[in-house]
């Protein structure tokens, strides 16, 4: 072997010795950072990040203890006492990690529960926002069609009871129940119109409206059992409530004088209650 090739080999050889002592550094200056972040500091995030970069061959029992402790610190139970099992393999039967290990067994089971009651509440609550957001929802379509559809029963005053009928905008409103004072003063019978042929748009209802007549407005004078008179109302915020005012030319009787005489009409308080059982 001449002297060019033993050269190379003793290189080769130093080459090879080179990285153990730099990491042998490494881990050095890694261990110290981590132990003075923890014992002098408590700055438990840099120990954690400092003793990570310790390689493997530098992780020792001493670096397994801190390792052990640093999870402690961040409250991470459950790889502290991986840590500190495997710390006590060497030292076996010592009575101060064998009360540290279960310590941590209970800290850990507490951690365990509690995350767990935390999980529970946020699906609890998860759960009520839910039926939240689906009450709200249907709260809103549901007010919207009251809103928009005018069909279903209503109420007049006197109690009579009007059943209304929408077809996309137009809408008829016959008497489904008379009371008996609307029998005996206005001769309103089950299945009158009240209006027909209406249009609902924009939350507005317009038309013509049957007003009926009194008793001795039929009797004595000229008149159909009904006068027909503008309609105007509009639909409350809340869907519930249609009111407004009608008016137009009807027939008046005078007992004193014995006479029919035409006037005009502005009744500005019609209402209809939509019924809600």
């Amino acid at each position: 072997m001449n002297f060019r090739k033993i050269l190379q080999l003793v290189l080769l050889f130093a080459l090879s010795l080179i990285p153990v002592s730099v990491f042998a550094q490494t881990d050095a200056h890694s261990f110290a950072e981590g132990r003075v972040a923890l014992d002098k500091y408590k700055d438990c995030p840099a120990a954690l990040k400092a003793f990570e970069k310790v390689s493997e061959k530098g992780r020792n029992a001493l670096w397994i203890h801190y390792i052990a402790r640093t999870y402690e610190c961040l409250k991470n139970y459950d790889k502290a006492l991986v840590y500190y099992e495997q710390y006590e393999k060497f030292y076996p039967g010592r009575t101060e990690i064998i009360d540290k290990i279960a310590e941590l067994r209970y800290l850990a089971n507490k951690n365990k529960e509690e995350s767990e009651r935390k999980r529970l509440e946020t699906e609890r609550a998860k759960e009520a926002e839910r039926l939240e957001s689906e009450k709200k929802a249907s709260e809103a379509a549901k007010l919207k069609k009251m809103k928009t559809d005018l069909s279903g029963t209503w109420v007049r005053s006197g109690n009579d009871k009007i059943r209304i009928n929408q077809i996309a905008s137009y809408v008829d409103a016959t008497y489904a129940e008379v009371s008996l004072a609307s029998q005996d003063k206005f001769g309103t019978s089950v299945g009158d119109l009240l209006f027909e042929d209406a249009q609902f748009k924009d939350g507005v209802l317009e038309g013509y409206c049957y007003m009926r007549y009194e008793e001795d407005v039929r009797e004595n004078c000229d008149v159909d059992r009904y006068a027909k008179v503008r309609m105007r109302l509009r639909i409350s915020d809340d869907g519930k409530t249609l009111s407004g005012k009608r008016d137009g030319k009807i027939i008046e009787y005078s007992a004193g004088a014995d006479q029919c005489r035409e006037d005009y009409l502005v009744e500005g308080t019609f209402v209809l209650t939509r019924y809600i059982k």
